[in-house]
């Protein structure tokens, strides 16, 4: 018999006026991707029996997630997963009504014995697209308006991407007019691709003779190779310990 999770979110009063949520928080870890809100007016202390509730939903998705949420302009984006098919899905901050659903694509499986299928991605909000990649490599460009496909790559199939163990699990980076991805195979181990409409404006790949076993250059690899923002010239190469 098959189990089927139910996968909920809840949003909790954390304010110490009760107001709604004031900044944009658009992309993994925040603005500047480094974790830190700029808020102010938090709780210092929990109430007891800790902050209000003010809603949740309960019909996310019946498999294994792992996004977290992007909130942009009173909407909260957030990955799921159904039946091994997975979403992006808008939500109202307000009160948890869903505005859209946009399939992704198919549900990318783990190796080496890893359990932890499903989408791992945290969607980018840049003015009106979203970005996301799911765990099968599918990278879409989004309305943020209906959530309607822009454009369409797949990792694997576009770029010969080998994806890692626990199957592809980043957040598109945009950089200027760029969104920035990591196939992971050896001819396109990071690549580039115009915003607008997925042209590929750079590749960058793991340099011979960094590659082995377990990782992304070449067949997996050891290796590392930085990418030159928008530019796209090669920073740096590493070899990974």
């Amino acid at each position: 018999m098959t189990r089927h999770r139910i996968y909920y979110l809840a949003v909790f009063f954390l304010f110490s006026s009760g107001t709604a949520f004031a900044a944009d928080w658009p992309q993994f870890l925040g603005p500047n991707r480094d974790g830190t809100s700029a808020e102010t007016g938090l709780l210092k202390a929990w109430p007891d029996g800790g902050p209000k509730l003010k809603w949740k939903i309960a019909d996310l998705g019946n498999e294994q997630a792992y996004s977290s949420v992007a909130v942009v302009n009173g909407r909260i984006y957030l990955m799921t997963q159904l039946n091994k098919e997975e979403y992006v899905v808008a939500l109202d901050e307000k009160d948890g009504k869903k505005v859209w659903s946009s399939r992704v694509g198919k549900q990318g499986k783990n190796k080496k014995g890893y359990d932890y299928e499903g989408p791992r991605c945290t969607p980018t909000v840049v003015g009106d697209k979203i970005y996301a990649l799911g765990s099968d490599g599918d990278l879409v460009c989004l309305e943020v308006s209906k959530g309607a496909k822009v454009w369409t790559k797949n990792l694997q199939k576009d770029f010969a991407g080998n994806a890692p163990w626990w199957a592809y699990a980043e957040s598109p980076l945009v950089d200027g007019d760029a969104v920035i991805v990591s196939p992971g195979g050896s001819s396109a181990t990071i690549v580039a691709l115009n915003k607008n409409d997925g042209a590929v404006i750079w590749k960058s790949s793991v340099p011979a003779g960094t590659g082995g076993k377990g990782g992304k250059g070449g067949k997996g690899g050891k290796g590392g190779a930085g990418g030159g923002g928008a530019g796209g010239d090669r920073g740096w190469p590493e070899e990974a310990d």
